[in-house]
This record gives C-alpha cells, sequence and structure tokens, in this order.
C-alpha cells in the first residue's frame, strides 16, 4: 500500500493518485490535524496498482465531546472553502451522518455510520439570502461522478436538499407536517428528518461550526420511490 496525504482544504479526489514513488504504508498513521489520505495497493515490483481511495479526516475541537442530541447530526466540510454564497457551483465537500446514540453518548466522537464525499451549494431564490442558507447535496464517487447514498434509514439516493427554515418558518414544522400528513394519506411528498447540523467552512471543527436545526428532505425529481412516472 502507498498512500499521500494533503491539507483538508483540497477536495480528497482531487489530491494526485499515489505513485510507485509514494510513501509506502508500514505502520499506523499520525495525524496532527484535518487530513486527506490517499491510497491504492501496488504490485510487489510496484508495476501495477489498484485503484485509489481517499478518505478525510477532520479534527475536532475538545468543546465537542460532551456534544450530545437526540436527532440524527450532520457535520459539512466544505474543505477549507469558507461560508458559500450561491454561486451555482458544486463545492466539494465530505460529509459525516451519525444517526441518534445513546443517552449520555457524544455522537462526534463515535464512528460516524456514513462518511463520504458529496458537493454542496447553496439553494433556493430568497432563502440563499439568509444568514442560514439551504444547501443542494449530491453524492459523488471517488472520481467526481454521482453516486447514491442511503441516510438515516431512507433509500439511497444522489441527491437531497438539507433546508435551513428562517423567515417563512420559524417553527421548522410547516413543510414536514403537510409532506407528512400527504403520505399518510397515500399521495407521495418528500419525507423529512430534522437534524442538527455543523457546518466546517475553516480546518478544526469548532462548538462555533454549529448550524442549528435543519431539514433533510427528500429532492423532488423522477425516480422510483420519489416522483415515479
Amino acid at each position: 500500500i502507498r498512500y499521500v496525504t494533503s491539507s483538508a482544504s483540497v477536495p480528497g479526489f482531487n489530491v494526485p493518485a499515489p505513485t510507485a514513488a509514494s510513501t509506502e504504508y508500514t505502520a499506523p498513521l499520525t495525524i496532527t490535524g484535518s487530513t486527506v489520505i490517499r491510497a491504492a495497493v501496488f504490485s510487489n515490483n510496484d508495476t501495477l496498482a489498484g485503484p485509489a481511495t481517499s478518505a478525510h479526516f477532520l479534527e475536532l475541537d475538545a468543546s465537542l465531546a460532551v456534544f450530545g442530541s437526540a436527532m440524527p447530526v450532520l457535520v459539512l466540510d466544505n474543505l477549507g472553502a469558507g461560508p458559500l454564497e450561491k454561486d451555482g457551483v458544486d463545492h466539494p465537500t465530505w460529509l459525516y451522518a451519525y444517526a441518534p446514540r445513546a443517552p449520555g453518548v457524544g455522537p462526534l466522537v463515535t464512528t460516524p455510520d456514513v462518511a463520504t464525499s458529496l458537493t454542496s451549494t447553496v439553494r433556493g431564490q430568497t432563502a440563499a439570502s439568509f444568514p442560514k442558507k439551504p444547501f443542494n447535496l449530491k453524492f459523488t464517487d471517488e472520481g467526481g461522478a454521482k453516486r447514491s447514498q442511503a441516510l438515516f434509514g431512507s433509500a439511497a439516493y444522489e441527491k437531497w436538499a438539507l433546508i435551513a427554515p428562517w423567515y417563512y418558518d420559524r417553527t421548522y414544522l410547516h413543510n414536514a407536517l403537510a409532506y407528512a400528513l400527504s403520505n399518510r394519506i397515500g399521495r407521495w411528498a418528500p419525507r423529512t428528518w430534522l437534524t442538527e447540523v455543523f457546518s466546517n467552512t475553516g480546518s478544526r471543527l469548532y462548538s462555533d461550526d454549529y448550524y442549528g436545526v435543519c431539514v433533510l428532505t427528500d429532492r423532488i425529481e423522477l425516480g422510483a420511490g420519489r416522483v415515479e412516472l
């Protein structure tokens, strides 16, 4: 196994793949900050290599060890891109998803249920100007191509919406309630999951990166399990 490391300020799939000259893995690695590692298996003579794979490791501030929640938790890390504005650009991002843990267990110091690359972009018209912005999320594979991912017991889909209610819905429940009633009478509507969200735009994840409660929502699109036309 040979590998390369990079600061987490660049997307994992843009880190160059390891070559025959890259460092050989011989012992556990020591990581001192947020890091992207890309590795591949090589033949004994280094003439052949398997596909490279990436992993992102996000440094947590010690204050987050005591963070707890009865709701699912999402951590979005846009790899040092800073606060996002609506620009129509799919920004490389890593996501960590944690299903609710037992009382007294801090989810952020446990192994995430999902850790994966995706892209994020600010969505909406008026909502895009709010201090708390909504996002479109699209899951990607190692090469940046689209792929599907299940979240919190759902079926696997490529695209999701992360709604951040602000002036229009201070209860956070308007859409969730209307959609739930529609589904209960047999008429499809997006499913929703109230989640607590952290949005990291720098290096280490701090308590100040807490984004608040958002609503993870099905995207309205043609497809099995969504709009089946």
